[in-house]
């Protein structure tokens, strides 16, 4: 019978087991091989692990010797990496290069840096409002490319064009060749508003400098730009119809107040919200002093004109507009009350999917609310005012070629605030009496004799 085989523990016997674990091997000064095989030149600054064969500097990183592993993979290719770390190390100690010890941060990881500041403007100041909400919108745009997981040191110029593609996959703004590249271009713009945020912080995103600043590609091309004068009104008669259908429901009513005001006004439509009726001096929007209505003005928009001009037609309607709001919503503060909420006002993008919807029904062709701006300038333009002074009118520093460049050139058309046509009533008639009627229809015959 064979014997069975003896179990050592079974047997009262222990194995001796050795817990102790290994010493890592340290890393080693890296040489050349030699003709025989023997250890060569000391490839200066570069070590080896010898478990896996990966070489690594040993620089000094905040008052202590660290190890650097590299990316080379052969000694010559890591000597030039060492000398090349050596080099951009001195240069960020000056401020004129990246610290190639800190980690660089990825382009998704600026974007959350740049929201969490509040998408600052270059004055370092907080964004706020629409105009936050906008840049918001665009950041998150910029965090789903799939790029965005990669290190911010490998954004270039070219990658503009690698978004763009992208981007274009996931756009809905028409099917023609330069459809969405409007959009796009303002991203770009945020993308570079970032990387300017990081350059500000550099000490805490490891950024130096914008790699799109100067060498941003711009995707829409001049010819395919759209004057904003090709979605305006084309006469105050169509302004008016306009207004009239917004007045037939009560969810609208205020759009077509919106309507009128912002061709007679010219300002933007955030600018036109901040409107009150509660304004008691000339700082707050909508004072109203012999006969000028007070505006909004940021700190940039010092300057420029801090009023409108109350003429006749904007005065009729402003009248009208206040019989309106006491029977409507009497309690209101601003000019504009949202229906569902009035102790706020309006939305600020209301007006546009509201001229959007009554482009079909009125039928003649799309309309926007920078279109309503539009034509308050070229019914400025149609009574003689220069380009550089409709400029400042509607907040413009920038003279009067980008009034043209965005507004096209002036037309030998005669443009008003008021119907032409016969026996055509503003739109606002309803809420006046007979004998404001009366007045207001010889403004009326003054303004065409104007406008002749």
């Amino acid at each position: 019978m064979n014997p069975q085989p003896t179990n050592p523990v079974a047997a009262g016997n222990v194995l001796p087991v050795d817990f102790t674990k290994p010493r890592r091997q340290s890393y080693q000064p890296l040489f050349e091989s030699g003709p025989s095989g023997e250890n060569g030149r000391r490839v200066p600054g570069v070590w080896v692990d010898p478990r896996t064969g990966n070489f690594y500097w040993r620089p000094f990183h905040q008052g202590r010797q660290t190890w650097a592993k590299l990316d080379a993979k052969t000694p010559r290719r890591a000597e030039l990496e060492v000398a090349k770390l050596k080099v951009d190390l001195a240069l960020s100690k000056k401020g004129l290069a990246a610290n190639p010890l800190v980690r660089t941060k990825s382009l998704a990881e600026l974007c959350d840096f740049y929201l969490k500041l509040g998408c600052p403007k270059r004055s370092g100041a907080r964004r706020a409002g629409v105009q936050l909400k906008k840049e918001e919108t665009r950041v998150a745009w910029l965090k789903k490319w799939p790029g965005a997981r990669h290190s911010a040191s490998r954004v270039t110029p070219e990658t503009c064009v690698d978004y763009h593609t992208w981007r274009k996959n996931h756009i809905d703004r028409g099917t023609g060749p330069g459809a969405g590249d409007r959009v796009i271009d303002l991203e770009l713009v945020t993308l570079s508003n970032i990387f300017r945020c990081a350059v500000q912080h550099a000490r805490q995103t490891g950024i130096v400098t914008n790699p799109i600043r100067d060498e941003r590609r711009k995707f829409r091309l001049q010819e395919d730009v759209a004057h904003c004068r090709d979605f305006q009104p084309q006469s105050g008669d169509e302004l008016h119809a306009l207004a009239r259908y917004l007045f037939q429901s009560p969810k609208s009513e205020v759009l077509g107040w919106l309507c009128l005001f912002q061709s007679m006004i010219g300002q933007r439509v955030s600018e036109m919200l901040r409107l009150r009726i509660d304004a008691k001096t000339r700082e707050h929007a909508g004072f109203v002093e012999n006969r000028k209505l007070w505006l909004y003005r940021s700190k940039t928009h010092k300057g420029t004109f801090p009023y409108a001009d109350i003429h006749s037609a904007l005065d009729a309607c402003m009248q009208a507009h206040r019989r309106w709001l006491a029977d409507r919503y009497p309690k209101a503060r601003w000019f504009f009350p949202s229906p569902d909420d009035p102790t706020q006002p309006v939305g600020a993008e209301a007006l546009s999917h509201a001229l959007a919807r009554v482009a079909g029904a009125v039928g003649q062709g799309h309309r926007t609310s920078h279109g309503l701006r539009s034509f308050f300038v070229n019914v400025l333009r149609s009574m003689g005012k220069s380009d550089a002074e409709i400029a400042l009118r509607i907040g413009q520093k920038s003279g009067g070629q980008l009034i043209v460049t965005v507004y096209g050139e002036i037309l030998p058309i005669k443009l008003g605030w008021l119907p032409k046509e016969k026996g055509a009533e503003p739109a606002w008639q309803p809420w006046l009496s007979q004998e404001e009627s009366t007045a207001i229809a010889a403004s009326h015959v003054e303004q065409l004799q104007l406008q002749l």
